[in-house]
């Protein structure tokens, strides 16, 4: 749910604050964990091309930042090590991991917004977005939830894209 805040008298300029809840079991994206939680934020600044309108109609620019964080419960196999006597011993355990994930970003993006009537719009957009995650267990960039543009984990450049359907009050 995304929540749009008019933020000029003088031009067409929104605030959209779009918390998002993570709650998953089973398998999603090709992984296979207990469970999935997470929150997230993602806020933007909207800004419409069509001069002297105040109405949110129209092409327009946006761009903004984004942050989740995943708590994932998995049982899979991973590295330990234990020192015994004074030596380093390294070794592969499998059992059950929780995983933290911090993923941030920013997207731009052009869309275009349709009033439909007096209260409801449709809105299409899309544009580049680049995304950092970092998790607990690996040094650096994130592994093992990090296969494609929509996991998890997934650090990289991506085509950001999206279509809502909402009511103007």
């Amino acid at each position: 749910m995304d929540i749009d805040l008019s933020i000029s008298k003088v031009s067409s300029q929104w605030l959209i604050i779009s918390p998002q809840v993570f709650w998953v079991t089973g398998s999603r994206f090709g992984h296979d964990f207990e469970s999935l939680k997470g929150v997230g934020l993602d806020v933007k600044h909207k800004i419409y091309l069509q001069p002297g309108s105040m109405k949110p109609d129209g092409f327009y620019l946006q761009y903004g930042v984004m942050a989740q964080y995943f708590s994932i419960v998995d049982t899979r196999q991973y590295g330990e090590y234990y020192i015994e006597n004074g030596v380093t011993y390294y070794g592969v355990s499998e059992g059950e991991i929780e995983s933290r994930l911090l993923k941030v970003g920013g997207n731009f993006h052009l869309g275009y917004q349709w009033l439909i009537g007096q209260n409801v719009y449709v809105d299409l957009y899309a544009g580049p977005g680049i995304r950092i995650s970092h998790n607990n267990r690996t040094d650096g960039f994130d592994t093992w939830y990090n296969d494609f543009w929509a996991d998890y984990g997934y650090s990289g450049t991506l085509l950001d894209a999206g279509f809502r359907l909402g009511f103007y009050f």
